[in-house]
This record gives structure tokens, sequence and C-alpha cells, in this order.
């Protein structure tokens, strides 16, 4: 209702794939309730901060949505959340411990590397909000699997079940399945709280509490690394600009075989699923290192698999 009154707004335009006007206020409206949230629940101080803290990404994207800002300032807001993060308490200080090499650490590389897996987790999610419930649906299976991943009875997981409960409610608005209703997008404030929201969870049980292994985690946001990855290598080697938007992300190629978005969107979903299953069973009978090497092979496979379905269908571009 207030979106509305405001006309908070996402319109057609020849760049974007939706018919009809959309309310970008999904990721403010997530945020809110997230905020209310911390009365209702006991929250740990770690998961309180996740929250707060990732109010910083919400009002960039917000202003990113309302006029758009330029890219230097998005990621000055980025990096600011990022090192606020970092400074109360969500450290990757190693990879793990491996059997004959021990524990990887990373020493003075520790703030680097958390910068940097968590800025690729935001614009991760940033890159992959193409098309409707795409990013929310990916984001609901990442923390599934998060939560799938978990030494059983060890925490409450109710912050996870929040999440994925007002994220399915967010789909019901995105997907415009009421036509009462207005239809939501995440907007780039929704997505970016969205990766930040992964990164902050898989930081959380990887290296604070410790109960899920490095090698392990990382194969639940599988797709979103994989696609980030992807898209910026074969920007880099087509000698293209890396930050100009383009048609060249996964949902755009499938979109020349599978006409349907939705079809689309349940698809990645099950390739996420399926790469967070693979990899649980990797970690769970092999061990961590055999999960980090099929982790690698496996990024090359879906990067060739997808370039060769970009090359046939290549006047599309």
């Amino acid at each position: 209702m207030i979106g509305s009154n405001l006309g908070l707004y996402d319109r057609p335009s020849k760049h974007k794939t939706h018919k009809t006007r959309a309310l970008f206020v999904g990721g403010i409206a997530i945020q809110i309730i997230l905020i209310f949230s911390i009365k209702l629940f006991n929250y740990n101080i770690y998961f309180i901060n996740i929250i707060l803290i990732s109010c910083i990404l919400t009002i960039a994207g917000f202003l990113d949505d309302l006029k758009k800002i330029n890219i230097g300032s998005k990621f000055l807001f980025q990096l600011f959340a990022t090192f606020f993060l970092y400074y109360n308490g969500f450290k990757v200080i190693d990879l793990g411990t491996y059997s004959y090499l021990g524990t990887i650490e990373l020493n003075n590389f520790s703030i680097i590397f958390t910068a940097i897996s968590i800025l690729i987790l935001i614009n991760g999610y940033n890159y992959i909000d193409g098309i409707d419930g795409l990013a929310s649906s990916l984001f609901i299976s990442s923390i599934f699997l998060i939560s799938l991943f978990q030494e059983r009875n060890i925490l409450n997981l109710e912050f996870e079940y929040f999440l994925i409960i007002i994220y399915l409610i967010f789909l019901i608005l995105n997907f415009n399945i009421f036509k009462k209703l207005e239809k939501v997008f995440l907007g780039n404030s929704g997505s970016m709280l969205t990766g930040f929201l992964v990164a902050s969870l898989a930081i959380y049980y990887s290296s604070v509490v410790k109960i899920i292994h490095p090698s392990l985690v990382i194969w639940s946001f599988a797709l979103i690394f994989f696609e980030f990855i992807s898209v910026n290598l074969s920007r880099f080697i087509g000698e293209k600009k890396i930050l100009k938007p383009g048609k060249d992300h996964v949902h755009f190629i499938l979109k020349k075989y599978i006409k349907r978005n939705f079809l689309i969107v349940i698809f990645l979903t099950l390739i996420n699923i399926f790469f967070g299953v693979f990899g649980y069973l990797i970690y769970s009978f092999v061990g961590p290192i055999t999960s980090l090497i099929s982790y690698l092979i496996l990024f090359f496979i879906f990067y060739f698999t997808r370039d060769y379905f970009k090359k046939q269908k290549s006047n599309f571009y």
C-alpha cells in the first residue's frame, strides 16, 4: 500500500524482461520484517548483527532502485557492510582441517578472503536476479542446504526457517499469484540483502561456530558462485566490459530453450539442490579434500556446458 502510494514501481523497458509494472519494495519489506523479528525470537548476538548490518545494503540498494547510483558508490556500501560484519566476528580464519595437510590457516589473508567471499555472493545474487522468483528460489534452496549440512540437534534453526517462510511469502507476491495484490520485486535492495544473508550464515556456521566444514558449506550456493565466476570469466576472455549489464547470464541462455520463466526457475533451483546434495555425499563418504576437488571439476563442467549452449544460440546476442 505504502509503496504504491509513493509510486515505487519498476516499469517495463527494452532492458527488462517484465511486461507490467511491479513494486520494487521486496527487499525493504523483508528487511523491516527481519528487524521486527528480533523482538519475536531469541536470536543470538550474531544473528542480530546480521540483520542490523544488512540494513546498510538494503538502503544502498533502495537508493539504487530509486535513482541509479554509480558502481563505485554501491561498491563502497558493500565494502562497508562487509568489513563491519568482519569486525563483528564473522571471520574466515582458515579453510578447514584436512588429512595430511592439517588446518589451512589464512592468517593475514583472512580479511581479504572474507571480503571477497561476501562480495561474490552479494553480487552473485544481483547477477542472477533477472527473472521472477529466481533469486528468491535459489536463496530458499541455499538456506535449506545450509540447514541440512548442520550437525543435528546442535542449534535452533528458527532464523533459517523464518527466512524461508518470508521468502516463500515474497514468491507469492513476486509471481503475482493473487491478481488483486500488486506484483512485487526484490529490487537491488533485496538481491543484495539476499546475497549478504547467505554469505553471513555460511561464514557463521563454518567459521564462527564451526559445525559445517568450509569444503561443505560452499556447496550450498554452488550455482550462484559458478554462475558469477563464469559470467565474469567469459566476459574477460571475450574482452567485454565485466560490469556492463548483459544477457549472457544462465537464465537468459536457458530462455532460448525453455520458454516459460517459471520452468527456468524450477530447473535452476533443482540444479542448485542437486549440486548441494552431490557435495554433501562426496564430503560425507569421501572427505573434505575430494569435496574441494569435485567442486573445482564441477565448476569447469558448468562453465563449458553453459558456454556451449551460449554459442549454439549466439545469434541471440
